[in-house]
């Protein structure tokens, strides 16, 4: 896999250590600053990644504890999973996910 499959650090770490945490694929639909950062290239300080769907649920609490606000991982990165509980989002908006980083990780992001 060529490095540019991946984000910038810490985040490539970040988002390691949570895949590596999970033995299944997981769903991680994100929003916000992070996505905007990493995925368009566009210049916005962010410290956490926006989170509108984490499954399954065995796989989500385990990651939800490594990377919440003070968590673990948290401390080590200065990064942190968010769970969005409310926010616009459209109708249909899963027909226009895009994979951000193809084959980086088990965890789909």
């Amino acid at each position: 896999m060529s490095s540019s499959n991946r984000p910038p650090e810490p985040w490539d770490s970040f988002l390691k250590e949570l895949d590596d945490a999970v033995d299944t694929t997981v769903r991680l639909d994100c929003i916000g600053g992070f996505v905007v950062t990493l995925f368009y290239g566009l210049e916005r300080p962010t410290a956490d990644v926006d989170l509108i769907e984490l499954a399954p649920r065995a796989a989500a609490e385990i990651m939800m504890g490594l990377g919440i606000l003070g968590g673990p991982l948290h401390q080590k990165y200065r990064i942190y999973l968010d769970r969005v509980a409310v926010a616009a989002i459209p109708e249909d908006y899963e027909n226009r996910l895009v994979e951000m980083f193809p084959g980086a990780y088990t965890t789909s992001i």
